[in-house]
């Protein structure tokens, strides 16, 4: 019998995903949750750079954030910073997106969220807008009902 001492190699293979800042991890779900954490941080820290504010929406669960996009960078960001993954599919980030008014900078956003992510990301002028055509119109129909009250009571007597 001879004794030999061995030295033996034995390859294991094994895939891991490796997230933009070089952190390895062992299954897709948790590398892409890593990244989406990370671009929510750099978006925050974008957001809290830029000229902004927040109003809580005295009639509802909404909260408006609306800030001053002086770049395409800011306005994606503020676009990720303020919707859900799945939200911000919606908003392509290119000028040919759906959305290119968001990205005419520099303008002023407005953000509207619910705390769970969900909403909407609009320009100022065209939320002001909407407003400014929501409250002539019940301005209208106010008008309208006195007029009709007063006449009411004009042939009740």
């Amino acid at each position: 019998m001879i004794e030999k001492t061995v030295t033996r190699t034995i390859e294991k293979v094994e895939t891991v995903y490796v997230a933009d800042d070089g952190t390895e991890f062992k299954s897709k779900h948790d590398c892409l949750s890593h990244e989406a954490e990370c671009l929510f941080d750099a978006a925050e820290k974008t957001v809290t750079g830029m000229p902004h504010f927040v109003y809580d929406e005295p009639c509802g669960d909404e909260t408006f954030c609306w800030a001053y996009a002086r770049t395409k960078k800011e306005a994606q960001d503020f676009i990720l910073y303020c919707l859900n993954s799945e939200e911000q599919e919606y908003y392509r980030f290119d000028d040919e997106g759906s959305y290119p008014e968001l990205f005419k900078v520099p303008l002023w956003l407005v953000g509207i969220y619910d705390g769970d992510g969900y909403g909407g990301v609009y320009s100022a002028e065209s939320m002001l807008g909407y407003y400014e055509k929501f409250v002539s119109e019940v301005r209208d129909k106010i008008r309208c009902e006195m007029n009709n009250m007063t006449t009411e009571v004009k042939e009740s007597e």
